[in-house]
């Protein structure tokens, strides 16, 4: 049983010393460029090289679901593409790796840093949170810095005590439960020190946290949205 030229270069798995009896390396040419990983299997007494893209030995011309994402290839945009199932706007870039999912020339949401104001407004239902509901929603992962959760709950008890506050034990709970990562302040200290003319250092810590990681800052407050303007991306109501 012949191999083919173009897989000499490769190591096989399951291939008996019949497959390469009569053969010398040395004949065989060698492929002209890298390829895949390779599985030779046996089917009903032929021989098959398939791609083996997510190396669980089981050629992709069989496997189901070839970057063992969890998604069947029949409803993957990129089957082979572990980290990509879904292109929104069918550009050829994932969802996950495509900054305008939609095509719409404006910036997709894919990391957000959040306000404490805006984290406020939301677990209160005050009406203020609602143009930035769908922007929060349609982010993959929110982030802020450390003090947010000091910040909000000081800002819940200036509420209760000032009788605008119900179900206060709830709102705390959902001050614990907001689903935010919180990032340590010590590395934002010095990029935040450096914005202390233009914004509060307490704001300016939103700031520089959405300036660290390339995030786009969600806040309802105004006058911090006009003030970060020009620094990093600022999420649109609504948007």
């Amino acid at each position: 049983m012949a191999i083919s030229p173009r897989l000499a270069t490769r190591t096989f798995e399951n291939i008996g010393a019949e497959g390469t009896r009569g053969r010398s390396p040395a004949t065989l040419a060698p492929s002209p460029k890298p390829l895949v990983p390779l599985v030779l299997r046996v089917y009903g007494g032929h021989t098959r090289c398939q791609a083996n893209t997510d190396n669980d030995g089981q050629g992709d011309g069989c496997d189901s679901d070839d970057d063992n994402d969890g998604t069947p290839d029949t409803g993957d945009d990129s089957p082979l593409d572990e980290n990509e199932s879904v292109d929104t706007d069918g550009n050829g870039t994932g969802t996950n790796a495509d900054t305008d999912d939609d095509a719409d020339a404006r910036r997709s949401l894919s990391l957000a840093v959040v306000d404490a104001g805006t984290v406020v407004d939301l677990i209160c239902d005050f009406p203020a949170a609602e143009p930035y509901r769908s922007a929060l929603a349609s982010a993959t992962a929110v982030a802020a810095p450390a003090h947010l959760d000091a910040e909000v709950l000081s800002a819940l008890g200036r509420l209760q005590r000032a009788g605008q506050l119900d179900r206060a034990t709830e709102r705390v709970a959902a001050l614990a439960a907001f689903g935010a990562r919180r990032w340590p302040l010590r590395p934002l200290l010095t990029p935040a020190w450096a914005l202390r003319d233009r914004i509060a250092i307490r704001e300016a810590l939103y700031v520089a946290l959405a300036q660290s990681l390339d995030a786009t800052l969600i806040t309802s407050d105004g006058r911090l949205r006009r003030a970060a303007a020009g620094i990093v991306a600022i999420g649109e109501p609504g948007g």
